[in-house]
């Protein structure tokens, strides 16, 4: 018992000692900061202390350096030292190497085990007979913003602060386009200390750019500060889904939302919520899924929508949450076509060849022997089957004459290691051969005028080869345009 006990103290000791070696209160700079050296001279130490929770120096604790030049640009290599393990006082020391290219450099200090804390100081490179920024770089600014004051400094060929230099600025982006009216100040003269001072104006697009200042009277003198512009505020929603018809009892492929700035900017990782609105003005959220979802690198969000079996005009919205910010896309809730499975939105090839997601949708299937219709299955030769598909036909494409196409993929077994084939149907039901290009589609109805809602019954029988065959049928318009369903084959695996 006495032995559990001692063992028992050890480990609640150890577990203190461990819980104290990993829970970082802070990482405060100590010395070194702010230093300015000359350019080709390395800096002075710059030591960082980690503290533990009660305020005492956290020895053996990684600590990374990260160095960015006045362009933003990661400059680790400048670094003498990039990884540190805290000493017993807590302290993680690096410091710069000898370096020829003057400017504000930015030191980051952060705890490998908890990125939350971080320290930093600024390191000036003096440099001689030039121009550097020493204040105001790599910021990030809104978009529709203009940056914070960004300062420069003029030194001359004496290594003196060098007074009334007339010192002219540009701003370019980062392939080096100079953008026209992009500083607010586009010269200055250098004051007693050399000082210049300009900002970027308000820029729509985003990315860095850089302020690039150079002397007047010697352009080859050049020194530059980063702007890096984000997207603004939320400004917009937008549905990247046109209005489209579902089918009751339905659900559609995804519905995508974009949630921009002013500009039009993207704006990711905000939250948006997903509602419906019934014929009746009722708002549901119970008919999408998912019922919020936060928005991607390009600002967009998605969410589908089941058709509830009332028919109507319904309104899918989505809103910024904690904010009035809306958009929405309308849905005509049709009565229900023959029990298909949903093959998604619509896939469009344009005659030149350019694809692009559109809002008809597709429903299909084959069944099997009688039963009921699946959107894939596996089934053997013999077999009896029926292959049916319907089309809710893009809005404006309603009334235009088109042709009704069919094609299929075959793959013959074993799948893994034969070539894909493609045949198309013809009027009548004749199956032939197709080389891919769409000069040699031949239809499988001829100029039919669409309706909303297009049913397309293709084949009823049994097949006469095994392989995995996968089925696609649309509407071309008489421009050559194709609309199939490019989301979602009817996938068939026939075996022996």
């Amino acid at each position: 018992m006495r032995r559990y006990r001692k063992s028992a103290y050890w480990l609640v000791i150890l577990s203190s000692w461990l819980w104290a070696q990993v829970a970082t209160a802070a990482l405060v700079l100590v010395d070194g900061g702010n230093q300015t050296i000359p350019a080709g001279s390395p800096s002075e130490v710059i030591v960082f202390r980690a503290l533990d929770t009660a305020g005492n120096p956290l020895s053996g604790a990684v600590v990374n350096f990260t160095l960015i030049d006045a362009s933003c640009n990661q400059m680790n290599s400048n670094l003498q030292v990039f990884t540190a393990l805290t000493d017993a006082q807590g302290q993680a020391i690096t410091a710069l190497r000898a370096n020829n290219t003057a400017g504000r450099y930015t030191l980051t200090a952060t705890m490998a085990d908890d990125p939350s804390q971080i320290a930093g100081t600024g390191i000036t490179v003096s440099g001689i007979d030039t121009v550097f920024a020493i204040d105001g770089v790599c910021q990030t600014v809104g978009s529709g913003q203009n940056s914070n004051p960004i300062v420069f400094r003029v030194v001359n060929a004496n290594n003196q602060l060098a007074s009334n230099v007339t010192v002219n600025f540009t701003l370019v982006n980062s392939v080096g386009i100079t953008i026209s009216n992009g500083v607010t100040v586009s010269s200055a003269i250098s004051d007693a200390q050399g000082l210049v001072r300009t900002q970027a104006i308000a820029n729509q697009k985003l990315g860095t750019y850089y302020i690039v200042a150079s002397l007047a009277n010697n352009p080859s003198k050049t020194g530059s500060a980063g702007v890096k512009f984000l997207a603004g505020e939320p400004a917009l929603i937008s549905s990247l889904t046109s209005d489209f018809r579902l089918p009751a009892g339905q659900s559609s492929g995804n519905v995508v939302f974009k949630l921009t700035d002013a500009y039009g900017n993207a704006v990711t990782n905000r939250n948006l919520n997903f509602s419906v609105q019934t014929p009746t003005g009722q708002l549901i959220t119970t008919n999408v899924s998912p019922a919020n979802a936060v928005t991607n690198e390009n600002g967009e969000a998605r969410t589908r929508f089941t058709a509830p079996e009332t028919q109507g005009a319904y309104r899918l919205i989505a809103t910024l949450a904690n904010s009035t910010i809306s958009g929405s896309v309308m849905v005509n809730v049709v009565s229900p076509l023959l029990a298909l499975p949903s093959l998604g939105f619509s896939t469009t090839l344009k005659a030149d060849g350019t694809l692009l997601s559109t809002s008809a949708t597709f429903s299909g299937g084959i069944a099997v022997n009688g039963g009921a219709y699946t959107q894939q299955v596996e089934q053997v030769l013999s077999d009896t089957v029926v292959i049916e598909g319907s089309i809710l036909v893009q809005e404006e494409h309603i009334g235009a004459t088109a042709d009704i196409v069919v094609v299929a993929a075959y793959t013959p077994l074993p799948i893994e290691s034969s070539a894909t084939y493609f045949f198309m149907l013809k009027t009548g039901g004749a199956i032939v051969s197709w080389s891919l290009s769409p000069a040699t589609l031949e239809p499988f109805i001829n100029d039919v005028s669409l309706a909303s809602a297009q049913e397309v019954k293709m084949y009823t029988g049994a097949f006469v080869g095994t392989g995995l065959l996968q089925v696609f049928f649309g509407y071309r318009l008489t421009d050559g345009t194709v609309v199939f369903n490019g989301e979602m084959p009817i996938r068939i695996l026939i075996n022996p």
